[in-house]
């Protein structure tokens, strides 16, 4: 158990120095697991791409790291065991609104 303790830590050291965003590359694993390789999302399957799209952040700084990650990782041109190209995003965050505030004094 050990020796794959040891390999995740030293891949998430590879990681955070080729392809996170300057302000998460000094993430320790068990934090970047929580922000990153647990992250929910949709991956779509396509003949040349696969396209992974990550749910947004709740804080814009948190956004903006990733959105800056995916574009590290875009700009690197991963590919797919099979040669597919891989091409990362996250999602926008949805405006938020409580109510129909704008007709709400309408009758």
């Amino acid at each position: 158990m050990l020796d794959l303790q040891v390999l995740l830590a030293s891949l998430h050291d590879w990681v955070r120095e080729h392809y996170l965003a300057p302000t998460w590359q000094r993430l320790e694993l068990d934090t970047a697991t929580e922000l990153l390789y647990r992250k929910a999302g949709r991956v779509s399957w396509g003949p040349a791409q696969i396209e992974i799209t990550f749910e947004p952040y709740r804080y814009p700084e948190q956004q903006q790291a990733m959105a800056e990650t995916c574009r590290r990782c875009n700009a690197a041109q991963l590919r797919w065991r099979d040669g597919r190209l891989l091409h990362f995003r996250v999602a926008a965050n949805p405006k938020f609104q409580l109510c129909d505030c704008q007709s709400a004094g309408q009758t």
